[in-house]
């Protein structure tokens, strides 16, 4: 049932409203330099209303609204950009990680002056081929 402060919790709900959208302004204002940062609003909804007493009520329009409440307060963001922002970071942590393995491979395989790996295993496979035709040119039951 209505008291007579009805109204007056009306007031309180709407102030409360427009002070919570002002404060929300204000933090929007001061962080609009801040790189990343996005905006911000706050969503209305209504409060449950009451409806007139009856036993008999039917079920239809007639009721008395009790105000507003605040149901959020929601970022205004571009989802599309957001997901293209976390596939790319996604991409770019792919690439650091190969790179730093990379990195760590050449302290070990590091050529400088012509030395390194590719002259080790030129020379093992040079190994190879004189083994093999030195096998080759070699005559059965000579020795």
């Amino acid at each position: 049932m209505i008291n007579s402060f009805f109204g007056l919790e009306m007031g309180r709900r709407a102030l409360d409203y427009f002070r919570r959208g002002m404060e929300t302004a204000g933090h929007n204002i001061s962080n609009a330099d801040v790189e990343g940062y996005s905006r911000q609003r706050v969503e209305a909804g209504t409060t449950t209303p009451f409806t007139d007493p009856a036993f008999n009520r039917p079920a239809t329009p007639g009721q008395i609204g009790t105000g507003v409440q605040i149901e959020a307060i929601r970022r205004l963001r571009d989802s599309f950009l957001d997901a293209q922002y976390r596939e790319e970071m996604s991409a770019l942590g792919y690439w650091e990680a190969l790179e730093e393995a990379i990195r760590h491979i050449e302290l070990f395989v590091n050529e400088p002056a012509g030395e390194g790996l590719k002259v080790a295993l030129d020379e093992f496979w040079s190994a190879w081929k004189s083994c093999r035709s030195d096998q080759i040119t070699r005559q059965p039951g000579k020795a």
